[in-house]
């Protein structure tokens, strides 16, 4: 860009071309040169910008996991209920799904296994102490609790 500037300031001095049409050579060169800058700078913005929404996107929780995760620690809070425990597990169980199933869209889903898995075993056990296979009150006859 300043050669092409060199070169027509020189046309200028020795006559070749006119100071009107020195200007308008002028402004052309330095019309490319900018949006030249312009161009490449606005492509580092946009690199930078996709780095930052993909850093984004990787360090997001699902709100579904979250979700699934609570009620499966919540559900285990009520071991002498058993038909609390099994409602509170069962909506873990399906929020926590719902969260693994947005792995694809970029989502962590280390909650959302974790209240599956969490959600499963409360589940069973619910069902267990539902249906009397096992005491819910068995927590009485514990060594600790005499």
């Amino acid at each position: 860009m300043i050669e092409k500037l060199e070169k027509l300031n020189e046309l200028k001095l020795k006559g070749v071309i006119t100071d009107a049409e020195f200007e308008i050579e002028k402004r052309k060169v330095l019309d490319a040169g900018s949006s030249k800058i312009q161009e490449q700078t606005s492509q580092h913005l946009s690199v930078n910008k996709d780095r930052k929404v993909r850093r984004n996107v990787i360090n997001a929780q699902s709100g579904d996991g979250i979700a699934g995760f609570v009620f499966a620690v919540v559900s285990n809070t009520y071991y002498t209920q058993p038909i609390t425990v099994i409602i509170y597990a069962a909506v873990g169980l399906v929020f926590s799904i719902l969260g693994i199933t947005k792995f694809r869209k970029g989502y962590n889903i280390g909650l959302s296994i974790a209240g599956l898995v969490i959600s499963a075993i409360t589940l069973l056990g619910g069902l267990l102490m539902h249906f009397e296979l096992i005491n819910p009150h068995i927590y009485r006859t514990l060594p600790f609790n005499r």
